[in-house]
């Protein structure tokens, strides 16, 4: 995959969890429970202050560092001095469903990241606790595909 299909994909990916973060869980992956403890407090602490949802900037910061991981492995790996360092923003972040269409294509395309990610001779541009929210959220996926490819009819 190109650094702008893999960019495409992160910014699908982002999307759909966004809209569907209700149906699907996997926004809970990385929607942490002291992120959900925090906002708690916030409506607790501040009665009838304006609250704002944070789900969706959680989750696209946490795609940003994604794609700022995946484009830094590709430099080191590649030795691709073409390659800029950008990361997601708002208008990467769209509907894609030759990405989304299904499980099966989120799961392939977040496994083919974590492949750029740790093919790197060893090193990792990510975080053990980001690294362990990818591993969850294929995890998640791979669950969606078999639960998919086994559904009785």
């Amino acid at each position: 995959m190109s650094v702008n299909d893999v960019k495409r994909g992160i910014g699908a990916i982002c999307r759909h969890i966004i809209m569907d973060y209700n149906a699907l869980g996997s926004s809970e992956i990385i929607y942490t429970s002291a992120q959900k403890r925090a906002d708690e407090d916030f409506t607790r602490k501040f009665p009838g202050e304006q609250y704002t949802d944070h789900r969706e900037s959680a989750i696209k910061a946490y795609f940003n560092r994604v794609a700022i991981a995946n484009e830094l492995a590709i430099m080191l790996t590649y030795k691709d001095a073409d390659c800029q360092v950008h990361g997601i923003d708002d208008s990467d972040i769209k509907i894609d469903l030759t990405i989304t269409g299904s499980p099966k294509k989120i799961y392939h395309t977040l496994s083919s990241i974590h492949y750029n990610l740790v093919s790197n001779s060893g090193s990792m541009m990510f975080s053990a606790k980001d690294e362990q929210m990818l591993n969850d959220l294929i995890a998640h996926f791979a669950y969606q595909v078999i639960r998919e490819d086994h559904r009785v009819i």
